[in-house]
């Protein structure tokens, strides 16, 4: 069996960087929330926003992402995001199998219906034939 998937532990990181670091990182993030609200506001627009707002929303994302991904950037070091070469999933996506990948939110589907948790790291479709089922 292989092993579980290396894991980004963003809470364990965060508590390592300066508060300059994290207050870089934490404004970049409200900005972001900010840019989303517009986002989601002018979806919902009926005409009252205006041609402004459409005009600097597509630029938003990809402005904040810039200025979110420097200041991650310079105070996070570059081992911090993987595991023996790998690539490290980070842990709010939740528990995962480690034989398919699968997860809370995108369970295996089989002939049985959607796959559930048979041990922490393992979903009921990735049980080997020969295992005790429980």
């Amino acid at each position: 069996m292989p092993d579980a998937l290396p894991r980004f532990d963003g809470a364990a990181i965060w508590v390592t960087l300066s508060p300059e670091h994290q207050a870089a990182i934490g404004a970049a993030v409200l900005e972001m929330v900010a840019a989303e609200n517009v986002n989601n506001n002018l979806r919902a627009d009926r005409g009252e926003l205006g041609p402004r707002y459409r005009t600097v929303s597509p630029y938003l994302d990809s402005a904040i992402a810039c200025h979110l991904r420097d200041a991650i950037d310079a105070a996070v070091p570059d081992e911090a995001w993987e595991s023996d070469g790998l690539p490290a999933v980070p842990s709010l996506a939740g528990p995962l199998c480690r034989e398919c990948g699968c997860g809370e939110r995108n369970a295996c589907v089989t002939e049985a219906g959607p796959c559930h948790w048979f041990e922490p790291d393992l979903c009921s479709a990735c049980v080997p034939e020969e295992a005790p089922h429980a």
